[in-house]
């Protein structure tokens, strides 16, 4: 281990969805938003962390795409979907984390591109977020994916 070596070179926060709320009442159908697709191929690992702030009685499913292009020929990345189904009451305060390699995508076929996804069911409120992190940063800088205003 280098003790010279800041957190913040070795995690670097890639995409996200910013803190939203949504109530699929009112549009009269699931919601999905998802972040932009983001290259994963400088990186070894990384960490989808979804967060829940509230949620009525809805139906949740968080999961990470591939994709070969930035035109959304996707799909899923097996076994990286989590979902929520109620029983009773909504959600407070619940986070999914989602851990996955770079060899758990389709690299042979293309597949280098990675994008968040929540799915938010009909007749629900929900407040959501989501972030994706890249870890063990390869071959490359840190500094060049996801806006961050200061790091100290």
């Amino acid at each position: 281990m280098n003790l010279n070596i800041k957190p913040s070179e070795m995690c670097v926060p890639l995409c996200a969805l910013p803190p939203s709320v949504v109530d699929t009442r009112i549009i009269g159908a699931d919601f999905e938003p998802n972040t932009p697709f983001t290259d994963l191929q400088h990186f070894q690992s990384f960490l989808a962390v979804f967060s829940i702030g509230y949620s009525n009685q809805a139906a949740l499913t968080f999961k990470v795409t591939q994709a070969k292009n930035f035109a959304n020929t996707e799909k899923d990345i097996p076994g990286k979907i989590s979902a929520f189904y109620p029983s009773g009451g909504g959600y407070v305060g619940k986070h999914v984390l989602i851990n996955f390699n770079f060899s758990d995508l389709d690299a042979a076929n293309g597949y280098n591109l990675a994008s968040l996804k929540v799915l938010i069911g009909s007749s629900a409120i929900a407040h959501y977020s989501a972030m994706l992190f890249g870890f063990d940063a390869r071959h490359r800088p840190n500094t060049k994916y996801f806006q961050v205003d200061s790091i100290i």
